[in-house]
């Protein structure tokens, strides 16, 4: 359940000092005042999780924390994400001093805390899987899929899979130079077709299907391994 103040509520997302070079973000309880560009490449941008240095941007951070953010990420990040690509409800961007909550993305554990979040449902993801980019990022080398519950990335070499890469919608093998993409993780045998991926249909939609009449079905992610699953219409 998430409560908040009517005062804290009613913030802009962004409040700026001039004078003192602070800002007051909802990402973070306390002011955020610039740090100097020689202190950039000690820190770590809380949201993209890359090296501050690494972009042109602004930094600002709390030092009591250890929390730093780049301004172009502050800019970007929403407090609430609807009809994100792999949970129909609404995420709401949550800050939290304790848990041990994990993605249910990557599966790893949610540091620093913060998460977008969906209560109801005990659904939780790290900002910055939650703000994985889509097959509609046409320079995108890694992104998020509904259909999978790990990151894809894209396959750079060709010759490294070979016959071996089928793509797990169509079963045709993934043949170049149309896109490939495969888990990011330890999951060898998840290959997509882009234009397989872009025909998939949101994971709450439900199928009649003349082999089963009795129950609608759903296309779900499931606990994935190297094990290939028969499928119970063609086998």
């Amino acid at each position: 359940m998430f409560r908040a103040h009517v005062e804290c509520s009613l913030k802009p997302m962004v409040e700026y000092s001039d004078e003192e070079y602070t800002i007051q973000h909802f990402t973070h309880l306390h002011p955020l005042k610039l740090v100097d560009s020689n202190q950039k490449d000690e820190v770590i941008c809380s949201i993209c999780e890359e090296l501050c240095s690494s972009s042109s941007s602004s930094t600002y951070g709390c030092m009591e924390c250890k929390f730093f953010l780049h301004k172009s990420c502050m800019k970007s990040i929403p407090q609430q994400l609807i009809n994100h690509h792999i949970h129909p409800c609404t995420l709401i961007f949550i800050t939290y001093p304790y848990g041990r909550d994990e993605c249910a993305c990557c599966g790893e554990r949610i540091v620093p805390r913060m998460k977008f979040s969906c209560g109801a449902c005990e659904f939780d993801l790290h900002v910055k899987c939650a703000l994985f980019p889509t097959i509609d990022s046409e320079d995108a080398k890694e992104i998020q899929h509904f259909s999978h519950p790990h990151t894809l990335a894209l396959v750079q070499n060709d010759e490294e899979y070979g016959s071996e890469r089928r793509c797990v919608a169509c079963a045709q093998i993934c043949l170049a130079p149309a896109p490939t993409f495969r888990c990011s993780k330890s999951c060898d045998h998840f290959f997509l077709n882009k234009s397989c991926y872009v025909k998939l249909p949101y994971n709450s939609i439900n199928f009649k299907n003349p082999f089963h009449p009795k129950h609608p079905l759903t296309i779900k992610s499931l606990p994935y391994n190297d094990h290939i699953r028969t499928c119970d219409a063609c086998f």
